[in-house]
């Protein structure tokens, strides 16, 4: 069993992992094309920043926090996207399709993956401020809101698209736990909160969440999982199975 690229699109010189080209691919299993995308995102991704995180001594005075955290986003849009790739689309009240929303995806994989850190609720019930997907700043009652939702809009967002963590949220090296909310009064004398993240503790868990999504991955009892996956390789790559 191989893959086969349909429309002869792809340069088959192309490197898909370090040391693995597009031709490799001829002549794998589906477990062995599952392995490869796994080094793949170990790569690309989880390694190069274990190496900064080892080659940076004191963390707590450089900018790897934000690194570490803006990688790490961009590995859960990615994982998502394998796990969700029928997510529904979206309407605008004059009936015309949006694309997939990246962030039911996202806030989706991490509550699933990880209900007991991301699909907690706020403990403090005030109200807070994010920007939404136009730029426009929003207020919103953190009452029954998921950390998951507030990391798409605090975290992902705003790293990627303002280089920023929003309105509130930020990292903290030295917090004990993943993330620990941390109230304060604002210039206006309201009531808010932060979120602090710990990267190294963010970092273990994505790569954790990696580990057990490949791990289930290769059991033929998970077989939505396993389709989804293979519609995603052969959407991106244009490979099917022959």
């Amino acid at each position: 069993m191989g893959f086969e690229d349909v429309l002869g699109l792809l340069n088959p010189n192309r490197e898909i992992a370090f040391g693995l080209k597009l031709n490799d691919l001829e002549n794998l299993k589906r477990d062995e094309l599952i392995d490869t995308l796994n080094k793949r995102f170990s790569d690309f991704y989880l390694n190069p920043m274990k190496e900064l995180e080892r080659a940076v001594k004191k963390p707590k005075g450089t900018n790897l926090g934000f690194i570490i955290i803006s990688s790490c986003c961009t590995l859960i849009d990615i994982l998502s996207e394998y796990v969700y790739p029928f997510e529904k689309t979206f309407k605008k009240s004059i009936g015309k399709k949006l694309d997939p929303s990246i962030g039911n995806r996202f806030i989706k994989f991490l509550i699933t993956w990880n209900p007991n850190e991301f699909g907690r609720v706020f403990t403090n019930e005030v109200t807070n401020f994010y920007y939404n997907e136009k730029g426009e700043l929003k207020a919103i009652n953190t009452k029954g809101l998921t950390y998951a939702k507030a990391f798409w809009y605090q975290f992902r967002c705003s790293v990627i698209h303002n280089a920023s963590f929003g309105p509130y949220g930020g990292y903290d090296f030295g917090q004990s736990i993943l993330i620990k909310e941390y109230p304060f009064v604002d210039n206006l004398g309201r009531d808010r909160v932060e979120l602090g993240v710990n990267p190294s503790l963010l970092l273990t868990e994505i790569e954790r969440i990696m580990d057990l999504y490949f791990i289930k991955l290769k059991k033929p009892l998970h077989e939505k999982l396993r389709f989804s996956f293979f519609e995603k390789i052969k959407r991106d790559f244009g490979l099917i199975l022959i």
